[in-house]
């Protein structure tokens, strides 16, 4: 199975958003998937150049 169409089944259910609704806002729960995102594409590029 290629990568995209793995990725295209995967998600996070409504379940999994009303629980973090009951601890962030909406605009907290944006600012926490940036700042996940930003760490996970700075670890692989210090991966990728042996750092």
């Amino acid at each position: 199975m290629g990568v995209s169409r793995y990725i295209a089944k995967t998600y996070a259910s409504g379940e999994d958003y009303d629980l973090l609704k009951g601890h962030f806002s909406n605009v907290e729960i944006s600012d926490l998937t940036f700042a996940v995102a930003t760490m996970s594409a700075l670890n692989r590029l210090a991966i990728g150049m042996r750092q």
